[in-house]
């Protein structure tokens, strides 16, 4: 009994390293890619509107961060001007703004982004539903919040925004 025990708390604490280690973000240090200095073609106009659902949460680790790496990589991949990309946030997406209004690091992420022309749109729904105040989030102007996220993300698609969910 003794002996199954033993096993019982190695696999335990085994999965609570493990755990720990995928939390804390370990990553093996990445090499060097060959295809890092590529010339490839570039990209033609685009017209995208990303719909944020999601927050971080236990299963969305960094999720928030990850958007907002996908819009600059998104911006960087097409170019300013050639991209007209909105991100519309919903429900659970709203967090983006919620962490960035006290988060620096974040705040200036989301600032670069605006700064190159990314729209962030707010559902009104989702503020009057959880009580939120626009003062809450970061950098939400009236004209910044939209009545319904789903109807803006389908209005978006009808004038030729294509969907994408990061």
């Amino acid at each position: 009994m003794a002996t199954k025990n033993r096993i019982i708390l190695a696999l335990i604490s085994g999965a609570a390293i493990a755990f720990a280690g995928y939390s804390l973000g370990y990553r093996a240090e990445a090499k060097r890619s060959p295809v890092a200095d590529l010339t490839l073609p570039g990209y033609s106009q685009q017209k995208v509107v990303y719909h944020i659902t999601d927050s971080d949460g236990l299963l969305h680790r960094n999720y928030s961060l990850h958007v907002l790496q996908s819009a600059q990589n998104h911006v960087n991949a097409v170019g300013k001007d050639k991209l007209d990309l909105r991100i519309v946030l919903q429900g659970d997406g709203l967090d983006l703004l919620k962490e960035a209004a006290g988060d620096r690091a974040m705040s200036e992420r989301v600032d670069k982004l605006k700064a190159q022309g990314v729209r962030f749109l707010v559902c009104r729904n989702t503020l009057v539903g959880r009580g939120l105040d626009p003062a809450d989030l970061y950098d939400v102007k009236t004209a910044d919040i939209v009545g319904a996220a789903v109807a803006e993300v389908s209005a978006l698609q009808a004038q030729g925004f294509v969907y994408v969910k990061p």
